[in-house]
């Protein structure tokens, strides 16, 4: 098992996501739905659509949908009205959704420090890095079609 890259990668993301999910289950809010709002958080009007967020993530459309409907119930975010010959709606956290990421941003610090105990910041650079090209070789070829 020591060489078998895709053993890791699925079971550090098993354990993130199982840890968040714990860990915002108190807030009625999950991993998923927190990442979305960080990333609306940090976003410009103009990355704030569907079409966007769907890119970001590498998910379907569908999902984004079915995660921002979540998320508009729950009263963290809103969707404005499209423009005029546009069918993207601007998405935009409201205040409790901005206070929702703000709460979480001590938790995510925590959580990269136990991540990355015993690295130097160095490592932790060559990770970032290799972790990116890793992923940017998986959208450039498709795996599915193998």
């Amino acid at each position: 098992m020591d060489g078998n890259f895709g053993y890791y990668m699925k079971k550090i993301s098993n354990q993130l996501d199982a840890g968040w999910n714990a860990a915002l289950k108190s807030m009625g809010i999950t991993g998923t739905q927190l990442r979305m709002l960080e990333y609306l958080y940090e976003c410009t009007e103009e990355t704030s659509s569907v079409s966007h967020i769907s890119a970001y993530f590498g998910v379907k459309h569908t999902s984004v949908l079915h995660v921002l409907r979540l998320l508009e119930d729950k009263g963290y975010i809103v969707r404005g009205q499209a423009e005029k010959g546009r069918r993207s709606r601007p998405i935009r956290l409201t205040d409790s959704g901005i206070a929702l990421v703000q709460r979480n941003e001590n938790n995510t610090e925590i959580v990269d420090g136990i991540m990355f105990a015993g690295m130097t910041a160095q490592e932790r650079q060559e990770l970032l890095r290799l972790l990116k090209q890793v992923n940017d070789n998986l959208e450039k070829h498709n795996i599915k079609e193998i």
